[in-house]
């Protein structure tokens, strides 16, 4: 099984990859700060992978990560998405999720917190950021009256939409600025290099159906600037 995020969590002050040791998964925790033991889950990471063209500046940052333990398939707060077989279209509606600051500046979130978000068109956003080229997925809040944006923390935060992963939080823009887009690595420009590298970590022996491709989902806390990650895997059936 495996943990999505961005790249840049996973990187050190002297943008270093950092060692797998040192990092534990904390999965199906709603409140961070609490320890359940009747449904928290704790699991060490065995390998990390990044993608060879991954910059702090580009739309390849994410990051991949082995667990070295099975997530259980019986507990109620892991539940199966899905690795997207288009992309995210202008209009479609998601969900973020994380427990980052609940505003600029602010205290990070105890318990986990979601917004609203609506994917725009790459032209717009760029307008809207005063840039020539976007390369990035965008997104705003879809209720002007309340418009929230990803936080400090929320970085490797999914976008979602039905049970599908289209998103990871990487660039914060309209944090604290309710009418600028926040940006989101695009999972599916990346979904090849994603089932490679499960594929090639399992002996390649797993069948993976280019319409029919599983993931398991879970909430995590990490640290308090990476603190939503993805576990998934690749379903064996056709």
């Amino acid at each position: 099984m495996f943990v999505m995020t961005s790249a840049h969590c996973l990187i050190n002050k002297r943008r270093v990859l950092i060692s797998s040791r040192v990092l534990l998964i904390v999965a199906a925790t709603l409140n961070r700060l609490k320890y359940i033991p009747s449904t928290t889950f704790v699991t060490p990471v065995s390998q990390i992978w990044l993608p060879d063209s991954f910059t702090m500046r580009n739309k390849q940052d994410f990051g991949l990560l082995k667990v070295q333990k099975p997530f259980p398939n019986h507990n109620e707060h892991i539940s199966i998405a899905r690795l997207p077989v288009h992309p995210p279209l202008p209009g479609l509606k998601c969900k973020v999720m994380g427990w980052g600051r609940m505003y600029k500046g602010g205290p990070l979130a105890s318990y986990i917190l979601y917004i609203d978000v609506e994917v725009i068109d790459s032209k717009r956003c760029a307008r809207m950021l005063g840039v020539k080229h976007m390369e990035f997925v965008c997104a705003v809040d879809s209720d002007d009256r309340t418009a929230q944006q990803p936080c400090g923390g929320d970085w490797g935060a999914p976008m979602m939409s039905n049970g599908t992963v289209y998103g990871i939080v990487t660039v914060l823009s309209g944090c604290g600025i309710s009418s600028l887009p926040s940006l989101y690595t695009n999972v599916y420009s990346n979904v090849n290099w994603i089932t490679e590298k499960m594929i090639s970590s399992a002996g390649g022996i797993l069948i993976v159906p280019a319409f029919f491709r599983y993931l398991i989902i879970a909430l995590m806390y990490v640290a308090p600037f990476c603190n939503f990650l993805m576990l998934f895997k690749i379903s064996k059936y056709v």
